[in-house]
């Protein structure tokens, strides 16, 4: 017989949810949003934990209080608080993105909808605010924001920067072929014997300007080049600056006298002797004059001043030309922009000369600046300079360097240089001042030279066949070291004109490095001044 078996211990029934419970466990558990109700009068009735770790205020403190504590002041000021409790009213849902405030004043960027909450016939009951933080992502936008602003504005100046060096690039062909033109025009009817006797003089005087202004063009292509580097240096010596503005005077007067321009000059004696790069320095005024005739119209004239003000130099170029627009004033002493564009301009040049003035006077510790009443106004461009002290070596040394013509009467010199027509036009010049000159066109010859006889001083090409200037020098040193001879001075002139080449031809043994091509009067210079200061050096030895 099966008995029958004892039912299942029954199961108490688990305690039914209602939904108001469930709503307060979803709310409750979604910590990262703040979420909040209020009543009709906007007070709030129930707090979640994410509001409080959001907005900083606990369950207590909150309620029963307006609604807009969560808004900042600017907010509730202009209503922002209110419209938007009356857009959710309206529409049953309001949508924000903005600041709010916690307890601490902080603010934060939220985003969150308001809604209302309706009995079953329709009557708003009160409303429920959700938001949540997005400030990390408001912020990640704005420096995207930001980012693309700064992207877009260095592309156009990256693009204006490139406009700029395409047209001084299309500026620089022009005008170096431009006078390269002239020299062949030139050169072509004076060889062709056509030419009418009395036209080769002034065949000639174009030839020297044409080779002039190409050579100005190179030196300024080179300057901004050392420029950019970095590796533009002065030769900082005892310096008469009024010598210095006197002989861009005397350089320009060519172009003046083309022109039919006048020049006014008052140029003080109590500016003395300073420390400067007198040959920089020359530069720099014959820039500034270069520029005011240039822009000058015919007829025109031209006041340059230089005067003593307090611990200063004041140089001022005057000029009544074309002047100077007010929107470009600001870029006139910028590399590679030109007020005019490349196929419209009336005036020559790279429009490189204010820049180099720029740099040059900032590298002895001035400064310079342009002004103009406007286009058509003329110009003023002010350089100031301070005075710098020189030591009594340096008074006596200026002494002792002061040169003239003729200075190298009964003075035997080296000449080595491998191009034949460079050689002999160099010895005719050493010549014409009075040298005795040896000539050799390699560094062999150069050397059987010395040792038979040593000149009072070299003058030596680096570019050399077989043998260069460098190696050349080096081997010469290391003679006059052995056998116990005096030192011959030797001066350096080569095509290898960069700052580095300057370097590693004094490194090598040469006492002054001068480029190619040569503007005669400072190769005199040079060389009476190493005669000088070996005789100097021979008068400090015997004290």
């Amino acid at each position: 017989m099966t008995l029958p078996r004892d039912p299942p211990p029954s199961q108490p029934d688990a305690e039914p949810i209602n939904s108001e419970d469930r709503l307060r466990l979803l709310i409750e558990s979604a910590v990262d949003y703040a979420i909040f109700t209020v009543d009709t009068g906007n007070r709030i009735t129930s707090w979640n934990a994410g509001a409080e770790r959001l907005l900083g205020w606990s369950e207590n403190e909150v309620m029963g209080r307006h609604a807009k504590l969560v808004f900042t002041p600017e907010d509730r000021a202009s209503g922002q608080a209110d419209q938007e409790f009356r857009v959710a009213a309206e529409t049953g849902c309001a949508a924000d993105e903005r600041m709010h405030l916690r307890k601490d004043g902080s603010r934060f960027w939220a985003t969150g909808t308001l809604r209302a909450m309706r009995s079953a016939s329709g009557t708003i009951r009160g409303f429920v605010k959700i938001m949540r933080d997005n400030t990390e992502r408001r912020q990640a936008q704005e420096n995207l924001e930001r980012e693309l602003r700064v992207s877009h504005t260095l592309r156009e100046a990256a693009e204006s920067a490139n406009r700029a060096k395409d047209e001084f690039i299309a500026t620089v062909s022009h005008e170096l072929r431009t006078p390269l033109n002239t020299i062949r025009l030139w050169s072509k009817m004076l060889a062709s014997g056509r030419l009418p006797h009395a036209d080769w003089a002034e065949g000639v005087r174009v030839i020297e300007r044409a080779a002039i202004a190409q050579q100005q063009l190179i030196d300024d292509l080179l300057d901004v080049s050392r420029m950019e580097s970095g590796k533009l240096r002065l030769a900082l010596r005892p310096t008469r600056l009024v010598d210095a503005v006197k002989s861009a005077v005397e350089a320009v007067q060519p172009m003046m006298q083309s022109r039919d321009l006048r020049i006014e000059q008052t140029l003080s004696d109590d500016i003395g002797v300073v420390r400067a790069d007198p040959e920089r320095m020359q530069q720099v005024v014959w820039n500034l004059l270069a520029n005011a005739i240039k822009f000058t119209p015919d007829g025109g004239y031209i006041r340059i001043t230089a005067e003593r003000i307090g611990a200063e130099v004041q140089i001022r170029v005057v000029d009544t030309g074309v002047g100077i627009a007010s929107q470009f004033l600001p870029h006139v002493f910028e590399r590679f922009r030109q007020a005019e564009g490349v196929t419209t301009r009336t005036h020559s040049g790279l429009g490189l000369g204010l820049a180099i003035a720029k740099q040059l006077v900032e590298l002895h510790g001035g400064t310079i600046s342009a002004t103009s009443d406007g286009e058509g106004r003329g110009a003023v461009f002010t350089v100031r300079l301070p005075l710098r002290k020189l030591s009594q070596r340096d008074r006596e040394f200026e002494k002792a360097t002061d040169h003239h013509a003729g200075s190298l009467e009964g003075v035997t010199v080296l000449l080595v240089e491998d191009d034949d027509s460079t050689r002999d036009a160099t010895r005719r010049l050493l010549e014409i001042d009075g040298a005795t000159v040896q000539v050799a066109s390699t560094a062999a010859e150069a050397r059987a030279a010395y040792v038979a006889q040593p000149p009072d001083l070299m003058v030596c090409d680096i570019g050399l066949p077989s043998e260069d200037g460098l190696t050349l020098i080096r081997r010469l040193r290391q003679f006059e070291h052995g056998a116990n001879r005096r030192r011959v001075p030797a001066l350096a002139v080569t095509a290898f004109a960069r700052i580095e080449d300057q370097r590693h031809a004094l490194a090598a043994g040469f006492d002054k490095h001068i480029p190619k091509p040569v503007d005669t009067e400072n190769l005199l210079a040079a060389m009476t001044e190493l005669l000088s200061e070996r005789r100097e050096a021979g008068r400090t030895h015997k004290h």
